[in-house]
């Protein structure tokens, strides 16, 4: 999800911007190409039509091809370039997305329950404990990835403090009003930085929760486990 947003998504502006025949394209070819992918293409105008399955169509024939290098990452490893994500990029997706939330009864209190991810790493191991934590300063409890894409715009926009462990959710920040507490769950020894370089661009309160290295299981990467003094923090900070 954040790669399709600041990756594909930053491609199609910038070839926005820099095609003048840009409507004329006839076909945009896309990697294994999801329901909701589809719904985030139409909002920037191109429509189901002209979308081309890679999954499905493995090789395709063209008079002229139009191929882009990648927006934000050009040397170095990729978790480094992150920490530079340029401001364009942020403010661009913000810009065209924003106005396109859809309303629902939600709080302004958000934990992100990643539970049900499609991906191991960063799980909470002790997730009752945050859980009851939460639930006592009357958050709720939301797994974005349940949500259509005008609502997740609709929480993240509403919200006051978000709360959460490391992962694609935290893409949505793009969509917070400036001085939204963001609180974030991550390993010390992971080096991704998003979240923070976000934050600094949109004027949102970052805390980074840092827990022990905990990489002992090969099929779950980068536990997470609170320990009490990590709760007694994350208190603090929900209440400062």
């Amino acid at each position: 999800y954040f790669h399709f947003i600041f990756d594909i998504v930053s491609k199609i502006i910038l070839t926005k911007a820099n095609l003048k025949n840009f409507k004329k394209i006839d076909f945009f070819y896309v990697s294994n190409l999801k329901k909701w992918q589809i719904k985030i293409l139409k909002i920037i105008g191109i429509k189901k039509e002209k979308l081309i399955d890679s999954k499905k169509n493995n090789h395709i024939y063209a008079d002229k091809v139009i191929a882009l290098d990648h927006p934000w990452y050009n040397k170095g490893y990729i978790q480094h370039q992150l920490r530079t994500i340029p401001q364009w990029i942020i403010n661009q997706n913000r810009k065209i997305f924003l106005n396109n939330s859809k309303k629902f009864k939600c709080k302004n209190k958000i934990f992100l329950d990643r539970s049900n991810s499609n991906y191991n790493h960063c799980q909470i191991e002790n997730l009752s404990d945050i859980k009851d934590l939460v639930l006592k300063n009357k958050f709720g409890i939301y797994k974005p990835e349940t949500l259509n894409f005008e609502k997740q715009i609709y929480l993240f926009k509403n919200a006051s403090v978000i709360l959460g462990a490391h992962g694609a959710a935290f893409t949505n920040i793009i969509f917070c009003k400036p001085k939204t507490k963001i609180i974030e769950l991550i390993p010390s020894d992971h080096p991704n930085q998003k979240c923070e370089r976000i934050c600094k661009v949109l004027d949102l309160k970052y805390y980074r929760i840092s827990t022990k290295i905990n990489n002992s299981d090969k099929n779950f990467p980068y536990k997470i486990f609170l320990e009490r003094k990590h709760l007694k923090l994350i208190n603090k900070i929900i209440n400062l």
